[in-house]
């Protein structure tokens, strides 16, 4: 069984889904039924609910991860697993913007939510994000005290997780520092000034 304290909220809350829709079906069966044959036949049959195969990947590497972890406690004498071999994922290459894209966004961002506006905030959240590339999350965690060195850096220490609606450590557990330029500094210290926020308060209190 995965420890919830080990994963994510998110992944955790993915996992008890899986459970929920195989175990019933696979979980009373003898460990050793899981070979590679065996597997690949729970891959047709997942590939058949018009599923892609890295939702399928995703699932089966579920029930793998279980078999390794039993034979590494010792509770199987081996992973009937190995031999397995995931089916191979299409994966579309990443498009980018050019700079001029981005700076197009911006003005066209910058006007519609204009000084002034409630909505301007949404501006500061997409100059964030195409300026330093934080996740989403951790945009969502940002409070006043994270603006670092005369307003040079921002430090990147929690995430707002959607799934328990709290606060928690960013995915490597680990804080970070981030560049803040001219432009997002004012944008931000702006906020926080119109706002009136104290230091412990989230920048953009919309994602509460």
């Amino acid at each position: 069984m995965i420890q919830k304290d080990r994963v994510s909220p998110g992944y955790y809350k993915r996992i008890k889904g899986v459970f929920s829709e195989l175990f019933p079906k696979y979980g009373n069966l003898s460990p050793k039924l899981f070979h590679p044959g065996f597997l690949t036949n729970i891959q047709s049959e997942q590939l058949a609910k018009s599923l892609t195969p890295t939702t399928v990947n995703r699932k089966l590497e579920i029930i793998r991860a279980i078999l390794n972890f039993s034979e590494r406690q010792r509770r199987i004498p081996y992973s009937p697993t190995r031999g397995y071999r995931k089916l191979k994922e299409i994966r579309e290459d990443i498009k980018h913007w050019e700079r001029h894209e981005a700076e197009d966004f911006l003005r066209f961002a910058s006007k519609k939510y204009f000084i002034g506006r409630p909505k301007r905030w949404i501006y500061a959240v997409y100059l964030l994000a195409i300026n330093a590339g934080p996740r989403a999350g951790e945009i969502w965690g940002l409070q006043p005290r994270d603006i670092v060195q005369d307003g040079e850096l921002i430090l990147i220490q929690r995430q707002f997780d959607n799934v328990i609606r709290d606060f928690r450590t960013t995915k490597g557990k680990t804080s970070r520092r981030i560049p803040c330029n001219p432009v997002l500094k004012e944008e931000l210290l702006r906020i926080i000034e119109t706002d009136g926020l104290r230091s412990d308060q989230t920048i953009f209190r919309r994602a509460d």
